[in-house]
C-alpha cells in the first residue's frame, strides 16, 4: 500500500470486448481501479485487492465481476459481466 499522499495511476481495463485507459489520482491503486469501475457505471465494487505484479515495480492487477443484464463474456459467469484492470504508478512528464 503506497502513502497518503496522491499519485498519478494509469489503469488499463478490458472489459465488454474493448481496452480502456484513462488516468486518476489518488492514494493507491485500489482507489484508481475503483475510480475506472465506477466511471463505467460499476454500482457496487466491493472490496478491491491490487495484487502487484512479480518481477514489475509499481504495477497492480485488480479483477472485478458485476451482475450485468447484457450477454456475458465469459461463458462460466453467466449474467456476470468481467473486467481486468493493470494499474500503473505514472511519473508526470513534468517530474522526469
Amino acid at each position: 500500500m503506497l502513502s497518503q499522499v496522491n499519485h498519478l495511476f494509469t489503469v488499463v481495463m478490458d472489459f465488454d470486448g474493448g481496452t480502456y485507459v484513462a488516468q486518476f489520482e489518488g492514494p493507491s491503486p485500489e482507489h484508481a481501479a475503483r475510480m475506472m469501475l465506477e466511471k463505467f457505471g460499476w454500482q457496487d465494487t466491493g472490496d478491491i485487492e491490487a495484487v502487484l505484479l512479480d518481477d514489475c515495480s509499481n504495477v497492480w492487477c485488480v479483477t472485478s465481476m458485476q451482475n450485468s443484464t447484457c450477454s456475458p463474456m465469459i461463458p462460466d459467469t453467466e449474467g456476470k459481466t468481467f473486467a481486468l484492470l493493470n494499474i500503473i504508478s505514472t511519473q508526470r512528464g513534468d517530474q522526469l
